[in-house]
């Protein structure tokens, strides 16, 4: 491998701070590297704060960080959507950010515009997580679609090689570019296989988040937004409450629709749900120690990371049938899939893991996933990075 190549990670995150599955990705993929110079540059926690460009705030395993602000002070910034806001201040800091002998890594189309229009300095990368096939459900908007449907095609036509990180996606975007399909390789999501593993102190975990040891716990880790299917997530717990008076709901996340989601609990009368916010990425493998069924009611998904991950520490894994799922979810193993996309077919499947999958022994599912390890995936997508550069 070329050790002289300097990867610059560019994407609105904090990757001190911020636990979505893209961070994540990229923490990962920052974490595994073991040959390149790598930074990143992203968002700062505290907007009001300004940061030299050239200085990095953070030099950890990551790499060096470099972040941008949030939102400026100026007013005129406050009537922008965040999306268009980014481009801006990425647009401003790129000739301070590209280097010689640098690729670009991007993780998300409109991100890339700043980079290759009007001129293309450096190779570029470009790794969607998702699949702009579901966006007239996520956005809701005909013109956002419109808009999103121009930026991706700006993107793809400059971009230099694109992962997808879940096969159904791969299929996706071949048969939509088939032109430029050469520039897309498949190669799933992964998991940090230092973080999540089964560990045999469950217990003593259980106890020191105050669960008890009777108590079924079901979980879900991501946003709390409303193409997550959610509210079927809280229409099926309030039957499986019904017929297991100790089943406990753990919601991990943010998101606009948390206060929908409260509305809806208080109107159902369900107790026992749990919201515990944003955790550190670092604490995800303990609440998931507590947990008996991870719960991913999602109507449309890549390969997600959270359900690699609980997979990873033993926990089984209740889901729609959707994408990449098939591959991670083996029947009376790993978990169940569910086929018809209601409350009462999630619930159902969850009651009968409860019943199949809680009060039998655990074993450890790390021949399913191992495949997704980052120890395995980084290198491979690195030495993509490679050759794309060379």
């Amino acid at each position: 491998m070329n050790t002289k190549l300097r990867i610059i990670v560019i994407n609105p995150t904090n990757i001190n701070y911020d636990n979505d599955s893209i961070t994540n990705y990229i923490r990962g993929l920052l974490k595994y590297n073991k040959f390149y110079d790598v930074s990143f540059y992203g968002t700062s926690k505290d907007a009001t704060q300004n940061y030299n460009i050239k200085k990095p705030i953070d030099k950890n395993s990551f790499g060096n960080f470099y972040p941008i602000f949030n939102r400026p002070k100026s007013r005129i910034y406050n009537f922008l959507p965040k999306t268009l806001h980014y481009i801006i201040e990425f647009y401003k800091a790129k000739s301070k950010i590209i280097q010689n002998n640098s690729i670009l890594s991007f993780h998300g189309c409109a991100w890339a515009l700043p980079f290759l229009y009007p001129s293309k300095l450096s190779p570029c990368i470009l790794t969607i997580h998702g699949c702009s096939r579901f966006n007239r459900i996520a956005f809701k908007s005909k013109f956002k679609v419109i808009i999103y449907d121009l930026i991706e095609k700006l993107a793809l036509r400059k971009i230099d090689k694109v992962i997808l990180v879940s096969m159904d996606g791969f299929n996706f975007y071949a048969n939509k570019y088939s032109k430029i399909k050469n520039k897309f390789v498949y190669l799933p999501t992964f998991f940090d296989n230092e973080l999540f593993f089964p560990q045999k102190n469950r217990a003593i975990i259980r106890k020191r988040w105050g669960v008890r040891t009777d108590d079924i716990v079901l979980i879900y880790i991501g946003r709390l937004v409303e193409e997550k299917g959610l509210n079927l997530l809280i229409g099926a717990f309030k039957i499986v409450k019904a017929n297991f008076k100790n089943a406990k709901l753990i919601l991990v996340g943010e998101g606009n629709y948390k206060s929908e989601l409260k509305k809806m609990i208080i109107r159902k009368k369900i107790g026992d749900v749990t919201f515990l916010g944003e955790l550190a990425h670092s604490s995800i493998p303990e609440i998931l120690h507590c947990a008996d069924l991870f719960i991913l009611p999602s109507k449309f998904e890549g390969t997600p990371l959270a359900a690699l991950e609980s997979v990873a520490c033993g926990v089984p894994v209740i889901s729609f049938r959707v994408s990449d799922m098939d591959k991670i979810v083996i029947p009376n193993q790993t978990g169940y899939l569910v086929n018809e996309h209601s409350e009462e077919g999630l619930a159902n499947a969850i009651m009968k893991g409860v019943k199949t999958l809680v009060k039998t022994e655990r074993i450890s599912y790390t021949a399913v996933v191992r495949k997704y390890a980052a120890s395995n995936l980084v290198p491979k997508i690195l030495k993509i990075y490679s050759k794309t550069c060379s």
